[in-house]
């Protein structure tokens, strides 16, 4: 359908895009196979004391009901 010259040339230069980015996605997936196939599973033990004591903080903040602010007229986060 589309017989121009114009648009002939974009056909070539699209089919030359897809050649040169061809390329660079072979190699970033070559790159990524290499990353994801490396272990992952690394894990620290803790042991059953520090699970059973869990750390909570004791700070609580103090807040205005009305405005919802902080002492140091602050929301909170």
């Amino acid at each position: 359908m589309a017989k121009s010259i114009r648009s002939k040339h974009c056909r070539q230069m699209r089919n030359i895009k897809r050649q040169h980015y061809a390329k660079k996605d072979l190699e970033r997936l070559k790159s990524l196979a290499i990353k994801s196939s490396e272990p992952k599973d690394i894990v620290t033990m803790k042991s059953a004391q520090e699970i059973k004591e869990p750390t909570v903080d004791a700070l609580t903040k103090v807040y205005d009901k009305r405005t919802l602010q902080d002492e140091n007229s602050h929301y909170p986060d």
